[in-house]
């Protein structure tokens, strides 16, 4: 089901609110431009007045009068020689206007890109981790790029149509007081050519709808197939990948058609048609008693440039309701962050002298009622290296977010030394309980910046040491730039357990007191696994360590092991006792994998 349509004026104030005093000083330098092009114009009737020898003011019509009336006021003799620097003065003025007007509108665009930007990294940043499991990163990356950038240009083009709407209005009233009868002719035609092209500004908003949404998932498609390009090849798919691809590149081209054809068409439109209007105006005012050249000339001048703020205006019209669209999702996407902001609790420091227990913890996630976790009684002592196990669904990584505070137990609590955990602050907690994955997430960096990971406290010597205890020290520095080694993207210059190690060494270098392996051995050869065991039997006593594995091999040396099956704890016991009882998980497991090999 679509969300509901945010009404336009309702979504300008969400997306711009902050900027309406920017927006305001626009108004006012597009009604000081537009005032300045109009007497500037208007002072054009007294001026062909002198140069064809008339009297000046005294036959020039209404224009004139107001003309000499600001001459006089200002105590400047109302001359030829005068009124042309006037007029020169006046235009470098509205030039002097335009520039800050450009300047103007340009730097709220790029604010307003910084600030959206910034505040969507911050508020994903601050979302609760639930969050992210129901978002597409090609969604979120073109949002971020694409929508914002877009959004920025509506803003522009709001103010485009202001300086069009106020220099439209100005200077149809400097034609009515020159030519009431031919300035209310075309007044009328601009508005019934306004009225004639709203179809097409509503296909336009259309139009600028499917080509958002066809832009997320051509950002999603090619973000996913750049991550899985291994398995892409791999599976010899490269030909059915480019037929996805290029059916979506062909759909975005057809739109990028029509939705050029629609601007263009307006554009080129509004030419011939307004001058179908001046010269039928011509034709009225030459046939009129008292037609006057000097005056007929400013008006059309004035006509002119009504019909070409008209078309800019139109033209603007046009490209806010291909944007509009996408100011809508920053807004919304704003709006479901602020949803999921995850409150960062302010307690006491994560300090472990005893023991992590968790109590009657039961789980579900938001998505189901059924639950993941089913009463959940656990005590893991400081130091104690305690191995868990169980078929996949068993819920172990979600036990092991729990314990990271990634998720809040649906019922039960988890206690730190007699102390519940929502007292501890949050972000001490996080730098107190390290995880390593399955498939670790390194930078596009130095081997150096991936132990650091943003911690600046971190010293040379805290990342050797780092990686001495994680096993890798020797192959680092056997490197030729050793810690100045550039991964690659995702660690793909690395090998698994290399990549595995790297991100061992990251946790250690923070010295944390928990420390949870979460199938972080499964997919390494026998010589990575054992240098990662390596440094876990070194971690004993100084670091509580919760493996969470498939392989026997990785959790036989543990002072205790738990089997997970359906989310409850059915079995527990040291390696040696599950594995001379026949009926055990374990004890099965250990004869499936003799059998194997």
């Amino acid at each position: 089901m679509e969300a509901k349509p945010i009404p336009t004026f309702a979504l300008l104030r969400k997306a711009f609110g902050g900027y309406k005093w920017y927006i305001a000083l626009l108004g006012v330098l597009g009604f000081l431009s537009s005032l300045i092009a109009g007497i500037g114009i208007g002072a054009v009737i007294p001026f062909l007045s002198f140069v064809i020898g008339d009297a000046g003011e005294s036959s020039a019509g209404g224009i004139a009068r107001y003309i000499a009336l600001i001459f006089k006021f200002f105590s400047i003799p109302f001359t030829l020689k005068y009124l042309l620097l006037g007029i020169v003065v006046l235009f470098m003025a509205r030039a002097v206007i335009l520039m800050i007007f450009g300047y103007l509108s340009a730097y709220i665009r790029a604010d307003f890109k910084e600030r959206t930007t910034t505040e969507i990294i911050s508020y994903m940043l601050r979302s609760r981790w639930s969050f992210f499991g129901t978002q597409k990163v090609g969604y979120v990356n073109d949002v971020i790029f694409r929508d914002v950038d877009s959004a920025g240009k509506l803003l522009e083009s709001l103010a485009l149509v202001l300086l069009s709407f106020l220099s439209i209005v100005i200077l149809s009233a400097f034609a009515f007081a020159a030519e009431p009868r031919l300035t209310l002719m075309i007044v009328v035609a601009g508005a019934f050519l306004l009225f004639l092209f709203r179809p097409l500004v509503r296909k336009t908003r259309k139009l600028g709808q499917a080509g958002a949404s066809l832009n997320k998932d051509i950002s999603q498609f090619v973000t996913e197939h750049t991550l899985g390009m291994k398995t892409v090849k791999s599976t010899a798919s490269e030909e059915a990948v480019r037929v996805r691809g290029f059916a979506y590149f062909a759909q975005r081209r057809i739109l990028e058609l029509k939705r050029a054809i629609l601007a263009t068409f307006t554009g080129v439109a509004f030419e011939p048609i307004s001058i179908v209007f001046v010269a039928y105006a011509f034709a009225v005012a030459y046939k009129a008693p008292g037609f006057n050249i000097q005056v007929f000339a400013a008006t059309l001048f004035l006509i002119q440039r009504i019909f070409l703020y008209l078309n800019n205006g139109q033209t603007a019209l046009h490209l806010i309701n291909d944007t509009i669209p996408h100011a809508t999702h920053v807004v919304r996407f704003k709006e479901a962050l602020a949803q999921e902001r995850e409150e960062v609790i302010k307690g006491k420091p994560f300090v472990m002298e005893r023991e992590l227990l968790l109590q009657s913890v039961f789980f579900s996630y938001p998505s189901s009622r059924a639950p993941v976790l089913a009463d959940i009684n656990l005590r893991i002592k400081k130091g104690e290296v305690v191995g868990l196990m169980g078929p996949s669904g068993a819920g172990k990584t979600s036990l092991a977010d729990i314990l990271m505070r990634l998720y809040d137990p649906s019922s039960g609590v988890v206690v730190v030394d007699g102390i519940l955990s929502k007292e501890f602050d949050l972000i001490s907690w996080r730098k107190n309980i390290g995880y390593v994955a399955q498939d670790p997430f390194l930078l596009n960096d130095t081997i150096k910046e991936n132990i650091i990971f943003y911690d600046r406290i971190l010293q040379d010597k805290d990342v050797a040491e780092a990686a001495e205890r994680a096993q890798i020290y020797d192959f680092i520095k056997s490197l030729p730039h050793d810690f100045e080694t550039l991964v690659g993207e995702r660690g793909t210059m690395l090998s698994g357990g290399q990549r595995q190690r790297v991100a061992l060494a990251r946790i250690l270098a923070r010295r944390p007191a928990v420390l949870i392996l979460d199938e972080a051995t499964s997919a390494l050869d026998s010589e990575s696994e054992s240098a990662i065991q390596r440094a876990i039997e070194k971690l004993k006593g100084e670091v509580t360590v919760i493996i969470i594995a498939h392989r026997l091999s990785t959790v036989k040396h543990v002072d205790r092991l738990l089997v997970l099956d359906q989310g409850k704890i059915v079995e527990e016991g040291t390696p040696e006792e599950l594995l001379a009882n026949p009926a055990s998980y374990f004890h099965k497991m250990h004869h499936l994998q003799e059998v194997k090999l």
